[in-house]
């Protein structure tokens, strides 16, 4: 049976640790951003499960960060059974996409600012990529990587100033220290 924004709905009222007042808010806005039911209860069921974890680790919202996100994807599950990679980057994306909500409702403390210009650029970009184009994490790893190659090669992230030619040099640039791939 195809999961349903009610059976999501019903997953996040199960939470009972610090995020069940606000997975309710949290699933509203993805319903409203458009996803799908499927897709919905899936980052319900990563938020609901990390909401357990907070609660047994005793962390309060306010506190929360990426510290805790960290803690929480080196965990290991019952009975000793590892977690997919692709489940666990997954899990990762989920997780900071609701931590990213909580921080806009201004639940939890804003994130420490202590990347560049360029990396942010970089990391939006990222998200756009997830977002939008949903693209898979391996080519969302290497097109944000070159990203903030380029933008830090370059030094100014200003986009309004960016000329044809300075992507076609960096390309060029990068094309020469590449290699071809094994047969």
């Amino acid at each position: 049976m195809e999961p349903s924004y009610e059976s999501a709905v019903a997953l996040a009222c199960r939470a009972a640790g610090p995020l069940a007042g606000h997975l309710g808010l949290f699933v509203a806005s993805l319903i409203d951003q458009q996803y799908a039911a499927s897709v919905v209860h899936v980052k319900v069921r990563h938020a609901v499960s990390f909401d357990r974890w907070l609660a047994k680790h005793g962390v309060a919202l306010a506190d929360l960060g990426e510290i805790h996100i960290a803690q929480y994807q080196r965990r290991r599950r019952r009975r000793r059974r590892s977690i997919r990679a692709e489940t666990r980057r997954r899990e990762g994306y989920e997780v900071i996409a609701l931590l990213g909500f909580l921080r806009t409702r201004g639940v939890c403390e804003a994130a420490q600012a202590n990347s560049t210009p360029a990396e942010d650029l970089a990391a939006g970009f990222g998200q756009h990529l997830q977002d939008q184009q949903g693209l898979a994490a391996a080519t969302i790893a290497r097109y944000t990587t070159v990203a903030r190659q380029f933008l830090t090669e370059r030094g100014n992230v200003d986009l309004r100033a960016l000329r044809a030619f300075e992507i076609i040099e960096f390309v060029q640039r990068q094309g020469r220290r590449m290699q071809a791939p094994a047969r």
